[in-house]
C-alpha cells in the first residue's frame, strides 16, 4: 500500500497553474487536487475530459479556462477569474513553456519574440497579477518551471533573487 504525504496547508488553498491539463502540469494539478487545494489552470486546448477525470479520481474538480498565455490580457483575466472563484491565488505555478530548439541561423526576430513570450513574458505577467494580493496577505508561493532556454533561466534568476534556477 502506497501512502501519499499530506500537506495540511494546501487544503482549501487557491492554486493557479499554467499548462495544467497535460504533461507535467496535469501531474501538478492532480497532486494539488489530492491535497484538497482549489485548482484553476489554463491551457490552449480543451481540458474538459481531463477535468472530468480529475473529479472522478480525486473528488475535487479543477477550474479550466482556455487561454493563450502569450496574450498578457487573457492571462491576467484568467488569473482574475480564478481569484474571483477561489479567493486570492496563494500558489502560482507557471509551468507552460516551449522548448523548441533552433540553430543560431534559424533564430529570427519573430522566433525570438515568440520564445520570449512563451518562456519569459507570461511568467512575469502571472507574477505581476498575483503579487499584490500575496504582498497584502504577507505570504504566497510562486513556482516557475520553464524550458532550458536562456530566456527561462534568466527569468528565474531575475524575477526571484532568493530562488534556484536549474536547466
Amino acid at each position: 500500500m502506497t501512502t501519499q504525504p499530506v500537506y495540511p496547508d494546501l487544503k482549501g488553498a487557491s492554486v493557479f497553474i499554467t499548462g495544467g491539463g497535460s504533461g507535467i502540469g496535469a501531474a501538478l494539478t492532480e497532486a494539488f487536487l489530492r491535497q484538497g487545494a482549489r485548482v484553476a489552470f489554463v491551457q490552449r486546448s480543451d481540458a474538459t475530459a481531463f477535468c472530468d477525470d480529475m473529479e472522478a479520481a480525486t473528488g475535487n474538480r479543477p477550474r479550466f479556462t482556455a487561454c493563450d498565455i502569450t496574450d498578457p490580457d487573457a492571462l491576467t483575466a484568467a488569473i482574475a477569474e480564478a481569484s474571483d472563484a477561489y479567493g486570492r491565488v496563494q500558489v502560482l505555478v507557471s509551468n507552460a513553456a516551449n522548448d523548441q530548439r533552433h540553430t543560431l541561423d534559424e533564430v529570427t526576430p519573430d522566433v525570438m519574440d515568440w520564445s520570449l513570450a512563451i518562456n519569459f513574458r507570461c511568467y512575469l505577467t502571472a507574477i505581476q497579477a498575483v503579487a499584490p494580493a500575496m504582498r497584502a496577505a504577507g505570504k504566497g508561493v510562486i513556482i516557475n518551471l520553464t524550458s532550458s532556454t536562456l530566456a527561462g533561466l534568466a527569468a528565474a534568476r531575475a524575477l526571484m533573487p532568493r530562488s534556484a534556477a536549474h536547466s
